[in-house]
């Protein structure tokens, strides 16, 4: 990420209290807790980082991290059902720098993203002015394209995809991957304002050579583990 994207972009993380896995962003993989891989993404960006969190464990462990700024967040935008963009409406205004033109909003309890994948999507963003979004995906090839949808991995709702930029993809079912979103303050403003998402607005996307892990469950959890040990056999 260049230097000058760097002073006008920061990092949120959102990692809320109460999935179907309670603890999870405190339980340890590896080395590390769930959240720190995620911490640890963000900080290599260089960009002042935030933490949004309803979880007071959490933001009690995160509190011994001097990068890190940490916003409370009402249980009331912390439910299984709440809109993710209210979230980071509400992380706004907590953000003390001027001028900002991005926001990355990365999940916590996301594993395994791609090295470089936040500097390229917000490249991407700061490429084309038209951009609302920049998200990543991964292909899915038990798909047929004939179906034009998109697999949400976050809430299992189909979304069509006829707008993915040509010139960098092959046509191709994607899935929306938890690894990055980027998005422009002025869109997450004027998505909460309307209570819509980011359907309608004209986001890119990032295709990524392999999926990260979302950890909701505790065999995502198991799942991650394995890999870990795998990979340092």
């Amino acid at each position: 990420m260049s230097n000058h994207l760097i002073e006008r972009t920061v990092v949120l993380v959102l990692a809320r209290a109460g999935s179907s896995l309670p603890g999870k962003h405190l339980a340890q993989l590896g080395a590390y807790k769930v959240i720190d891989h995620t911490l640890t993404d963000a900080i290599r960006t260089k960009c002042p980082v935030y933490l949004s969190s309803n979880d007071t464990n959490l933001l009690d462990y995160a509190s011994t991290r001097p990068e890190i700024e940490l916003i409370p967040r009402p249980d009331s935008l912390a439910t299984p059902t709440s809109d993710a963009i209210r979230a980071v409406e509400h992380a706004l205004s907590y953000v003390k720098e001027d001028g900002i033109e991005a926001i990355v909003v990365l999940g916590g309890s996301t594993v395994f993203r791609e090295p470089g994948v936040i500097e390229k999507c917000a490249d991407m963003l700061d490429s084309d002015a038209e951009y609302t979004s920049v998200q990543t995906v991964t292909r899915v090839p038990d798909l047929v394209y004939d179906d034009l949808v998109c697999m949400s991995s976050a809430t299992g709702r189909t979304m069509r995809l006829g707008h993915v930029n040509t010139r960098q993809y092959s046509p191709a079912i994607f899935k929306l991957d938890g690894s990055c979103l980027v998005v422009r303050p002025d869109c997450v403003r004027a998505l909460a304002a309307g209570g819509g998402d980011m359907r309608g607005t004209r986001p890119g996307y990032w295709r990524l050579r392999k999926p990260s892990l979302e950890i909701h469950t505790a065999a995502d959890l198991e799942e991650a583990r394995r890999r870990i040990s795998d990979a340092t056999k």
